[in-house]
């Protein structure tokens, strides 16, 4: 029998520890997939799931609050949608930052196809490492 996937984006999926964020941008590895950069490390930490994955969109770009957060909302829900790309592929935990690069604002469904490529990439780039 099937394990039923659960397309939910719970707190312990996402990134907030700063000591986790610090140490992505300071040892881990990097790789650009317009219109994201995705900072990624194979760590472990507490939480019993495989990835912690966290977005963040730049203040230079976007000046409002409000396009910014509008941003990680789509951000989030297009990772929501397409997460176990990553998932299934995964061995060990893995803490993901993924930063909106582009200076205006993409449809949705252009976001999550690239959300979708992204993280295809991103599961090449571990299996290279």
């Amino acid at each position: 029998m099937s394990e039923i996937k659960k397309y939910t984006y719970g707190k312990e999926e996402k990134l907030k520890r700063r000591k986790l964020i610090d140490e992505i941008f300071t040892t881990g590895d990097t790789f650009s997939s317009y219109p994201f950069r995705v900072f990624y490390k194979k760590m472990g930490f507490d939480a019993n799931v495989k990835a912690q994955v966290g977005v963040s969109v730049s203040k230079r770009n976007f000046k409002h609050a409000v396009d910014r957060n509008r941003l990680k909302r789509l951000m989030r829900e297009a990772y929501r949608l397409n997460k176990y790309t990553l998932l299934e592929n995964l061995d060990q935990q893995i803490v993901v930052m993924i930063i909106y690069t582009q200076r205006k604002e993409l449809p949705f469904d252009l976001i999550k196809s690239k959300m979708n490529s992204t993280l295809k990439k991103l599961c090449a780039e571990i299996e290279k490492a």
